[in-house]
């Protein structure tokens, strides 16, 4: 499949089912994601996936807001339903934020990679059949962390329609580029916009290229470890 960088910041689609739809009340899934700096104005800055707004048809028209903060800080990650009140994983095992017969969402708190990254957090979504993931990447600690959100949808082949936004069809189209003074400084954000094979699963995300980065290291360290040990 396709890979690229995002580089535009802000509001942006990332998944629309279908590409085209004429009002809102045609649309069936709409993944849309807020790219923001990490810090201040400078051009520079690492980007990060802030927010994931989920709705359309297939979701009974609700709406689910994601909200990216460490665990261990005042503004931790949450899950908001039709613009309601910001809730928090309550328990690690699984806490129920939306079941409904359109829409689930669940939040569990667990390590996907312990020997790259510390528990945290993840939403699970099924949108009228859909898988929807939105896995949460924390750096540093307390206050002073930084927080990332990373999005895939498994099986996204099941989908017979065509597919809009960056995960879709219309893939690099729009992502920007990276200014020539800051190429190689600011981690962009990294996209595989169709369906890629792994095994027998397809899957379309967007991920953080510090997540990529740092899962590249582990894999160095295994395959070292590995060889020390054969």
């Amino acid at each position: 499949g396709e890979k690229f960088d995002l580089w535009k910041l802000g509001w942006s689609t990332f998944l629309q089912v279908p590409q085209q739809a004429e009002t809102d009340n045609d649309v069936k899934l709409l993944i849309q994601g807020n790219v923001q700096r990490f810090w201040g104005s400078d051009e520079c800055a690492p980007a990060f996936l802030d927010q994931v707004h989920i709705s359309g048809s297939w979701a009974g028209n609700r709406t689910v807001q994601i909200f990216s903060g460490s665990l261990e800080s005042e503004n931790s990650f949450a899950v908001s339903i039709d613009n309601g009140p910001r809730q928090k994983i309550q328990d690690a095992d699984g806490t129920t934020f939306l079941l409904d017969p359109h829409v689930s969402v669940t939040g569990t708190i667990a390590s996907q990679d312990p020997a790259l990254w510390r528990p945290d957090a993840t939403a699970v979504l099924d949108v009228g059949g859909v898988n929807v993931e939105v896995v949460q990447h924390t750096e540093g600690r307390f206050e002073e962390s930084m927080a990332m959100l990373d999005i895939s949808v498994p099986d996204i082949d099941q989908i017979s329609e065509t597919l809009g936004g960056w995960l879709g069809v219309d893939g690099s189209e729009g992502a920007g580029e990276a200014p020539p003074e800051c190429a190689t400084q600011r981690p962009s954000l990294s996209a595989i916009n169709v369906p890629v094979q792994s095994g027998q699963v397809s899957k379309a995300t967007f991920v953080s290229r510090l997540m990529v980065k740092r899962s590249s290291v582990g894999s160095r360290k295994k395959r070292f470890n590995e060889y020390c040990l054969s």
